[in-house]
C-alpha cells in the first residue's frame, strides 16, 4: 500500500479509532428520532416568560409546607401550565393518520417528562396528568425521575404518552429544537431561568425571573397562528400563577 493510500485509510488503523457497540436502548433512541425526522414537518417558536410571580409564589409554597418531602420544582408549575393549555388547545394533545387522512384528539393527558440517564434518554410520562393537582404532578415528576434512573420503570410508564416536556434547562442551556415524539404532534422545550434585566409594564427598567420555552410542532396540521397562542397562553399563566394550585 502505497503512503497515500495508507493516509486515506488511516480511520481504518485500529489505533487511530475506537468502535463502540451501541446499546439496544441507543438503538431504540436512533429508530425513534429517525422516524419523527423523516414523517414530521417541524417548526419551533421560542420566546421568554417573566416567572417572578411564579418564584414569589413557590417560595410561599414551600414555606408553607417546608416539612414536605415533595420538591415543587419550576417544572412542576411548568407542567401544571402545560396540562391546562392542552385542554384549551387539545390539537396539541393528539396524533394524525396521514394514511386515514384522520386527526385523533386524545380526551386524557399522558404527559411524557424526558430523563436523561446514562444510557440514554427516557420519556416516562404521568398518566392522566389533566386530573392532579400541581403537588401530585411535582410528586409523580419526583418519583418517575428516580424510578428511571433506578432503572425500575415498566412498559406502562412510557407507554402511551400524548405530549412530551424536555428540561434542558437542567444543563445551563436556554434554548433548542426538540424533536417531537412520534407518533406525538408537539413537544416542549425548557430552558434555564435566567435574572435578567428588563423593560417592565410601566416602562421602567426593572429585573426578572426569565424562563425560556421552546414548541415544536408537526405543520401538516398545527398552523403557526396557533402554535403562536399556545405559546404565548404561558404568560397569562405565570403572571396569575395561584390559577395552577386551585
Amino acid at each position: 500500500m502505497s503512503d497515500v493510500d495508507k493516509k486515506n485509510n488511516k480511520f481504518q488503523d485500529v489505533d487511530r479509532v475506537e468502535v463502540q457497540k451501541i446499546s439496544s436502548l441507543r438503538k431504540a433512541i436512533s429508530k425513534q428520532m429517525s422516524i419523527s425526522k423523516a414523517i414530521i414537518p417541524d417548526v419551533t417558536l421560542m420566546e421568554e416568560f417573566n416567572m417572578n410571580n411564579v418564584v414569589d409564589l413557590r417560595s410561599e409554597l414551600k414555606s408553607k409546607n417546608s416539612t414536605s418531602n415533595i420538591k415543587l420544582t419550576y417544572l412542576a408549575f411548568v407542567s401544571k401550565a402545560l396540562v391546562q393549555l392542552l385542554k384549551q388547545f387539545p390539537i396539541f394533545n393528539s396524533t394524525f393518520d396521514d394514511q386515514k387522512e384522520e386527526i385523533i384528539i386524545k380526551k386524557y393527558i399522558n404527559l411524557g417528562i424526558a430523563v436523561d440517564t446514562d444510557d440514554g434518554l427516557m420519556v416516562p410520562n404521568i398518566k392522566d396528568a389533566d386530573n392532579l393537582n400541581i403537588w401530585k404532578i411535582a410528586e409523580s415528576i419526583q418519583n418517575l425521575s428516580q424510578r428511571t434512573r433506578d432503572k425500575k420503570l415498566v412498559y406502562k410508564d412510557i407507554n402511551d404518552g400524548t405530549f412530551t416536556l424536555s428540561n434542558w434547562g437542567t444543563f445551563g442551556v436556554s434554548y433548542g429544537t426538540p424533536v417531537i415524539y412520534f407518533p406525538q404532534v408537539a413537544i416542549l422545550g425548557m430552558g434555564v431561568m435566567k435574572l435578567k434585566p428588563v423593560v417592565l409594564e410601566d416602562g421602567n427598567i426593572g429585573k426578572a425571573y426569565m424562563l425560556p420555552l421552546s414548541l415544536s410542532f408537526d405543520h401538516r396540521i398545527i398552523d403557526g397562528g396557533i402554535a403562536s397562542r399556545f405559546l404565548s397562553s404561558f404568560k397569562e399563566l405565570f403572571n396569575n400563577p395561584s390559577v395552577l394550585i386551585e
